[in-house]
């Protein structure tokens, strides 16, 4: 498996491992505190899952990731995921 395919495998792994832990989360709380957009959670699980796809080193598959998304929700997560994932980028401290 190539570089390129080995970053969308594991970003695609991401992406699931958040729509299983929103929907546990989904299940386990009330109508009324159930965040929509995982960036809103306030279940930890989610909140891991959000960090690890907003992780600076995901830039790139991120970028990738919002081209293939058509639009929608799937679009929408992307593009608060790599706005997020910048911030963290630019927030980091410098080495050197």
């Amino acid at each position: 498996m190539d570089s390129d395919t080995k970053r969308m495998h594991r970003m695609l792994l991401l992406w699931l491992d958040l729509a299983r832990a929103m929907d546990r989360a989904h299940s386990t709380s009330n109508r009324r505190s159930r965040a929509e957009r995982p960036w809103e959670s306030e279940d930890e699980s989610v909140r891991a899952i959000w960090r690890k796809i907003t992780a600076p080193a995901n830039e790139l598959a991120l970028e990738e990731w919002l081209c293939q998304c058509a639009e929608g929700r799937a679009a929408e997560w992307a593009r608060q995921a790599l706005k997020e994932c910048r911030e963290r980028a630019n927030n980091r401290p410098r080495s050197g």
